[in-house]
């Protein structure tokens, strides 16, 4: 396996991650709260719609504007993260945000090489 698709699974990984866990929680073990399910699910699950078909498709720009996302998904994982009942939620949100990050950075300055290697 060599890094160009060792940092795009790490990717998807990491983005599948983020997904997976707010998905789980917020339909499994969330408490009850103030805020409506449909509001959290919408707030925090509608953004990850925007770059599905280019991390798939293994595109290089949507990789690295993604990148800006698994950031605002790493803060949100780091700011649930202070609440007791939710240490291990805000957790998971933040590392699978970094694991995506760190795979989409990657991913797109190995197949920017790939590409105008390709060229020559």
């Amino acid at each position: 396996m060599n890094k160009v698709q060792l940092t795009y699974l790490l990717a998807l990984l990491g983005y599948a991650g983020v997904a997976a866990s707010i998905l789980v929680w917020n339909l499994g073990f969330r408490p009850a709260g103030e805020i409506p399910l449909y509001v959290v699910l919408a707030f925090l699950l509608l953004p990850l719609a925007f770059p599905l078909v280019g991390l798939v498709k293994g595109k290089p720009y949507t990789h690295a504007w993604s990148t800006f996302m698994a950031i605002y998904y790493f803060v949100v994982g780091i700011w649930i993260s202070g609440g007791e009942d939710t240490r291990w939620y805000g957790t998971a949100v933040g590392l699978f945000s970094v694991a995506w990050f760190v795979g989409a950075m990657f991913y797109t300055r190995a197949k920017a090489r790939e590409l105008r290697n390709a060229s020559r």
